[in-house]
């Protein structure tokens, strides 16, 4: 009698350790396998194309008791940073003991001893069976975004059948090109899969009015708010809430854009509120407050400012990190500055051709572009002082007014606010860090404070 003994292979996920440095912030809390490009991670693409296995992590030392490392004799080594094809995944499993998958100067897959993988001895070296896609920076995942979703809908559901499109649910395109999981709720909204996939995961609700355009995927129990406007190459993930409008941004689980804002071309974690950053105006005597108001105008609006501005402007597009720099570099909220800084040179497509532009950016056309916003805070700041008790108002005309937070850095906003209320404004020291340092000792001295 003949028996067969199957080793179920042990596969390693590992973390090429410059790609992962180029990824932070991303991959301070994860390896990279785990972000999230088209609707599924990395690591679960591996899964799929691999099969079963024994599958462990090798990467930065301290995320390995939460991603532990389990290494034997022999181990299939898989590079995080690479998205797998059925043809490189088939590729994969056909290596033989010491035979390695290099491209470049990464090792996409290794079978072997693990001090030959350390020591990059390897018996036979095979380029890729097709050219891979890798992601070795934070824009490659939105870049790639698109394309992954239309190969990760394909996968997802082929061979299944969608639930039915509501009749109050207009379809623009090809309806076979919108798949709907169960429990999901799609009512009174503009799908247009023209020009790619729309993929509405588990218990997913696209609200009335909400406006998309493929490719795009919203991963299990996400939301996107009444009126959104999302365009392609977005992917919501699991337990995510978007309003606003949202172009070629992928959401890795678990995070908020709350603002009507734009957001383009980025990336966002787990956990991140965006749209949540408030202006909070308040007279406080006491260590209490007197009079406080909160507006949904702040950093993040004006960044989306910004965007929207050189879109309209100069024909450009940028994304978050890009307009955050501009806003540092040259954000100013009056038209005439004593010391004006330098200009800012932008590069990004055009929205016409998609052929790299460039553009130089003054300060006063950042002030001309945050108009709007601005004057929404004069008028919260405005109402706050109407409601203020007469003699703590007399205070405040003698002391001024303070001003913390981040958004108090753009150029000329005292002096904008001091000529627009009369009272004297004035910046706090170090006002970027200013309301975590006055947390720290509101903590420290919770019996002198109500919270």
């Amino acid at each position: 009698m003949t028996y067969l003994l199957y080793t179920m292979r042990n596969i390693i996920i590992y973390d090429d350790n410059l790609i992962r440095k180029q990824l932070l912030p991303l991959t301070y809390t994860r390896p990279i396998a785990r972000l999230r490009i088209g609707i599924t991670t990395i690591e679960e693409k591996w899964k799929y194309w691999l099969g079963e296995a024994s599958y462990s992590w090798l990467t930065a030392s301290y995320l390995q008791e939460k991603f532990p490392l389990s290494a034997q004799a022999s181990n299939v080594m898989i590079a995080g940073n690479v998205l797998p094809s059925a043809a490189l995944a088939r590729q994969v499993l056909s290596l033989n003991e010491g035979e390695a998958i290099i491209d470049g100067e990464l090792v996409v897959a290794f079978n072997g001893k693990p001090e030959d993988f350390d020591n990059r001895t390897f018996a036979r070296t095979i380029a890729p069976a097709e050219k891979p896609v890798c992601i070795n920076h934070l824009y490659d995942i939105f870049e790639a975004n698109s394309r992954a979703i239309a190969t990760d809908f394909s996968r997802l559901t082929q061979g299944r059948t969608s639930q039915p499109i509501p009749h109050s649910t207009t379809v623009i395109g090809d309806a076979s090109q919108i798949f709907i999981e169960e429990g999901a709720c799609v009512e009174g909204a503009f799908l247009n899969a023209k020009s790619g996939p729309i993929y509405i995961g588990k218990n997913v609700e696209i609200m009335e009015c909400a406006a998309v355009r493929g490719p795009f995927a919203a991963c299990h129990d996400s939301k996107v708010k009444i009126g959104a406007k999302i365009y392609k190459g977005t992917t919501l993930g699991p337990f995510c809430k978007v309003g606003g409008e949202v172009e070629n941004t992928v959401f890795i689980g678990y995070s908020n854009k709350a603002h009507d804002g734009f957001l383009g071309d980025a990336v966002i974690g787990e956990w991140c509120n965006i749209g949540g950053g408030t202006t909070e105006i308040a007279v406080i005597s006491l260590g209490g407050l007197v009079v406080q108001d909160s507006i949904r105008t702040a950093g993040d609006v004006f960044t989306s400012d910004i965007q929207y501005y050189l879109r309209q402007q100069h024909n450009i597009r940028v994304g978050e990190i890009t307009a955050e720099k501009i806003k540092i570099a040259v954000g100013a909220v009056i038209p005439d500055l004593d010391e004006a800084p330098e200009p800012f040179i932008v590069r990004g497509p055009n929205l016409m051709t998609a052929h790299p532009v460039e553009a130089t950016i003054e300060y006063h056309e950042i002030a001309h572009c945050l108009d709007k916003s601005i004057a929404k805070i004069e008028t919260s700041i405005l109402h706050v002082l109407e409601s203020t008790p007469p003699e703590l108002y007399s205070d405040i005309v003698e002391n001024g007014i303070y001003l913390s937070g981040g958004g108090a850095l753009l150029r000329g906003l005292a002096k904008r606010f001091t000529e627009k209320v009369n009272i004297q404004f004035h910046v706090a020291d170090d006002p970027l860090h200013a309301v975590a340092r006055g947390t720290c000792e509101a903590l420290k001295h919770t019996d002198h404070y109500s919270f």
